[in-house]
């Protein structure tokens, strides 16, 4: 069997008397899609933020291709890594909730607002036989 890309081994980690994580062990693989499931409180972030090194682990450790990273500054993890984190503000956050656009569409660098127009779908609307079309500047009465 291959060598895990990823090994967290027996972290505990505190947040001050905190005791958050205790003895995870988990071991990923490359080409592995994985999702950290786990209710409210459950150390789901605390497991991510100690990964990428915001949270150091007072026991345990944290091995990524074979090197140990959980002494390492963020900056070198993400180096290492051959990532880029991205962080989401709490706007966007709310805008991607309640949006119904694929997220791609959200994090797409800004384009020109001419490059936006051109890209955006047109929808054409179609006025059922019979009904007038208001000239523009018109106000239709209510039925």
């Amino acid at each position: 069997m291959p060598e895990p890309i990823l090994k967290v081994e027996d972290v505990h980690t505190y947040y001050g008397p905190l005791h958050v994580l205790k003895g995870v062990n988990y071991d990923l693989y490359e080409g592995e899609i994985v999702c950290l499931l786990g209710g409210n409180a459950s150390g789901k972030s605390t497991t991510m933020k100690t990964v990428l090194g915001l949270v150091k682990p007072v026991q345990g450790q944290v091995v990524f291709a074979g090197e140990r990273i959980d002494r390492l500054d963020t900056s070198q993890i993400i180096e290492l890594a051959g990532c880029d984190l991205l962080t989401i503000s709490p706007e966007l956050m709310k805008e991607l909730s309640e949006s119904t656009e694929p997220v791609e569409r959200k994090l797409i660098p800004e384009k020109s607002k001419a490059a936006q127009i051109a890209a955006t779908p047109q929808i054409k609307l179609t006025v059922p036989p019979g009904v007038k079309r208001p000239a523009p500047g018109e106000v239709q009465p209510t039925p």
